[in-house]
């Protein structure tokens, strides 16, 4: 089960911490700290100098929306990323005038991430699969 603690940057934005791979380089890549971003509806926003040295394979173009309603369209690449000891490839939006890092909700749901927040604490916890009931005799 996948469990971990996040943090909250100068800003106060709630944080977390994971890998990411191109052609340059072997799993599990470069770490990152990004903005959880629960306004975000893509995987990884990621600035677009970092998708140079990574060499992360462009894919196209993607729309993208964030918590201020704002959005627009970015180039899109793929990326293996490394997060809580598991392996998935998603799709990076690569923003060329932003310096911030973020995880959205495909991220989360992904990695099937669960999120507790207080004011000091982020708890990150893999979500469990309930599995239905068996009943004896059935």
């Amino acid at each position: 089960m996948t469990s971990g603690v996040g943090h909250f940057d100068s800003l106060g934005n709630p944080c977390l911490k994971f890998h990411l791979c191109g052609v340059a380089h072997d799993p599990p890549g470069l770490e990152f700290d990004a903005i959880i971003d629960t306004g975000f509806s893509g995987f990884i926003q990621l600035p677009m100098q970092h998708a140079f040295s990574l060499k992360l394979p462009l894919e196209g173009t993607s729309s993208y929306i964030l918590a201020d309603s704002s959005g627009g369209t970015s180039l899109t690449a793929i990326g293996h990323t490394t997060f809580g000891g598991k392996l998935v490839l998603g799709i990076v939006n690569l923003t060329p005038g932003s310096q911030d890092v973020l995880v959205g909700m495909d991220f989360l749901r992904r990695f099937k991430i669960g999120l507790t927040m207080t004011s000091g604490r982020i708890e990150i916890f893999e979500e469990e699969v309930k599995q239905p009931d068996s009943h004896p005799g059935s």
